[in-house]
């Protein structure tokens, strides 16, 4: 997924429901959606610099959480069930990076990493 717009809250997102799986690999583990909203709201402090102004706006982070959640969902990443329950799947391990790397629009790097 390439990091701008929605799909960088959608990584930032993926990232933290990874860890989240990994530290509870041993039980069933259920997030509600509002702890998704949630985490988008303490994000802003990080990351808001970079997000658009409706992104930052009080209350904005519901809608953003469910716009997340839908195409992490159609990924395959995620389940959620009529109550806002999200359950992620295995597969959201491959988003288990480590902080995000932050960089200036049209700064580039001299390494490309690649994720096999």
């Amino acid at each position: 997924m390439p990091a701008e717009g929605t799909d960088a809250h959608a990584l930032l997102v993926a990232e933290h429901l990874a860890a989240q799986r990994l530290r509870h690999a041993r039980t069933s583990l259920h997030i509600a959606e509002e702890e998704i909203a949630a985490f988008l709201r303490e994000a802003i402090d990080r990351y808001g610099r970079y997000w658009r102004k409706s992104a930052r706006t009080p209350g904005a982070e519901r809608e953003l959480a469910r716009t997340v959640l839908d195409r992490l969902q159609r990924l395959a990443l995620v389940t959620r069930d009529a109550e806002g329950v999200v359950r992620p799947l295995p597969a959201i391990a491959r988003f288990s990076l480590g902080d995000a790397e932050m960089r200036s629009a049209g700064t580039s790097t001299s390494s490309q990493t690649s994720l096999l």
